[in-house]
């Protein structure tokens, strides 16, 4: 017995762990993206002390 997996992807809705999964992704890069652009800004003045 061989399932097709693929098409039961395909075929289904996500569920509601999966979209919690992905808007937890969403908001860890969306935080990792303020890290490097709150250091973007301050180097400068971190460099000058």
């Amino acid at each position: 017995m061989q399932r097709n997996v693929l098409g039961e992807i395909n075929n289904t809705k996500m569920s509601h762990y999966q979209w919690f999964v992905i808007l937890i992704c969403l908001f860890l890069n969306v935080i990792d993206g303020f890290d490097v652009m709150v250091m973007v800004f301050t180097v400068p003045s971190v460099s000058a002390e």
